[in-house]
């Protein structure tokens, strides 16, 4: 019946097949795009925290104490930036495999 509606609007599986995919390539290739603009956001925001906080510190002893929390800081930033985007190429996978 679809086949049967496309015959007669002049337009074959194949074209609708082709354009679905490429719709689907970029959506996905978006939404990669997307968790790696957000990843990096965070990662830039914990980087203004941690340099705020290295700041504060008054002391050589507060301040070295200060780096080190603000490199974990930066550094659990960075890991949860790897899993948006590791978690948005896994969902384009799944959009390109249906």
């Amino acid at each position: 019946m679809v086949e049967q509606a496309l015959s007669n609007a002049g337009v074959s599986t194949e074209e609708v097949k082709s354009k679905v995919g490429e719709e689907i390539a970029k959506q996905s290739a978006k939404l990669i795009e997307e968790a790696e603009a957000a990843g990096a956001k965070l990662v830039e925001a914990a980087k203004v925290e941690s340099q705020k906080l290295v700041d504060k510190a008054s002391n050589p002893l507060t301040k070295m104490a200060a780096q080190a929390a603000a490199d974990k800081l930066v550094k659990e930033a960075e890991k949860q930036a790897a899993k948006l985007v590791e978690e948005a190429k896994a969902q384009a996978e799944k959009l390109q495999t249906k």
